[in-house]
């Protein structure tokens, strides 16, 4: 059975390229194996929500990044997030794309000005 990619593995995939982080060193990071690292960005396995909240600090990056709505939100576990913890997750997750949006923009500015 082949695995199936998800929005949190792609996003950890790219996160790890980004800052040059290996496998084997967020592994250390989170004190796991690299197996499990490796079953994370195939999207053979999907983290439980304490480890996604570990896995955001070990990268210094918002738990939003890794967080689609239909995901982690929509199913998550009611005992480790209430309504109010799902909404906060909701609101990061805008504040999160638009800051995104604006470096976009920003970028594509930069790059007008330098031509």
């Amino acid at each position: 059975m082949k695995p199936k990619k998800t929005f949190f593995s792609e996003q950890l995939k790219k996160i790890m390229f980004e800052k040059h982080i290996t496998q084997r060193e967020l592994a250390k990071k989170l004190g796991c194996i690299q197996q499990r690292i490796s079953f994370w960005t195939t999207g053979r396995t999907i983290p439980k929500i304490e480890s996604v909240k570990k896995i955001a600090m070990a990268l210094d990056m918002p738990i939003n990044y890794f967080i689609e709505d239909s995901g982690y939100v929509a199913s998550c576990d009611k005992t480790s997030l209430d309504e109010k913890d799902i909404k906060i997750l909701r609101l990061e997750k805008e504040i999160l794309n638009l800051k995104l949006q604006i470096e976009k923009m920003r970028n594509k500015q930069t790059l007008k000005i330098k031509k």
